[in-house]
């Protein structure tokens, strides 16, 4: 019981940690991945809302500040096109729509709830890669130290078409 619990507060001071590096900005995509393989959806909107507080693109990746003046022209965007309502403050969180894009992606890739990993050299693994410390080799942590996400590609969700000939014969 009380190795769970000494557990259980290692991975939060290291999701604490890890955090703190992302609100700071990080360096590469490895980076982020390793710190998302411990945190939570959750955690990652709390580090975009602070970093677009801090006037920071709020994906970590991003390097430029935000304007300080946002266009105003109101919350919403009504697409006639698409007919679809936009809210547009999200957007007002970051430095270009393609980090927009990435952000969502990356977000949604996250766990509901936090992991708890109970390996320590795992856990200590991931914070010297986000602390930019050398890895040196990093067994368990997929190819290139990425934890197995460097395939992962964005795509548009394509229509599909249902062709109903020879249904029922």
């Amino acid at each position: 019981m009380e190795e769970n619990q000494s557990t259980s507060m290692k991975v939060k001071d290291a999701i604490h940690k890890l955090l703190l590096s992302l609100l700071d900005g990080i360096q590469n995509e490895d980076q982020l991945f390793a710190a998302g393989s411990l945190m939570s959806r959750g955690d990652y909107q709390d580090v975009v809302v602070e970093r677009s507080i801090a006037k920071l693109c709020g994906y970590p990746l991003g390097k430029n500040s935000l304007p300080s003046d946002q266009p105003r022209n109101g919350r919403y965007r009504i697409s006639l096109k698409e007919h679809k309502v936009y809210d547009q403050q999200e957007t007002y969180r970051y430095c270009s729509s393609s980090y927009l894009v990435n952000s969502r992606a990356f977000g949604g890739s996250l766990q509901e709830e936090q992991s708890m990993v109970p390996n320590p050299a795992k856990l200590a693994e991931i914070l010297r890669l986000v602390d930019k410390m050398s890895l040196g080799s990093a067994e368990g942590m997929g190819k290139n130290g990425d934890l197995g996400m460097s395939n992962l590609m964005i795509q548009e969700k394509a229509e599909t078409v249902t062709v109903m000939a020879n249904w029922g014969s």
